[in-house]
């Protein structure tokens, strides 16, 4: 009896073999695997604190912009990106 076709490839796929992979090349070398999880832990705390605890979180629309005020060289011009 012939064996059943593999499923469809998708991207989702490919990404979990790609992470499954990686994790377990990592437990080979233990101490490359906590640098990742220690890496992967860091990046995560950054991603939470821009989403939920800054005002703006990801959006650039609302975001202030700095300008160069070329009559006031201590006081720069504070924009949004759509008044830019």
């Amino acid at each position: 009896m012939p064996s059943p076709l593999p499923a469809e490839p998708t991207a989702g796929r490919a990404f979990g073999a790609l992470v499954w992979f990686t994790a377990r090349r990592h437990l080979k070398v233990r101490q490359l695997a906590w640098v990742s999880l220690g890496l992967l832990a860091l990046v995560a705390g950054v991603v939470a604190l821009i989403s939920n605890v800054a005002e703006v979180g990801w959006r650039l629309e609302t975001r202030t912009r700095s300008i160069a005020n070329l009559q006031d060289e201590k006081n720069p011009i504070k924009m949004t990106y759509p008044q830019y």
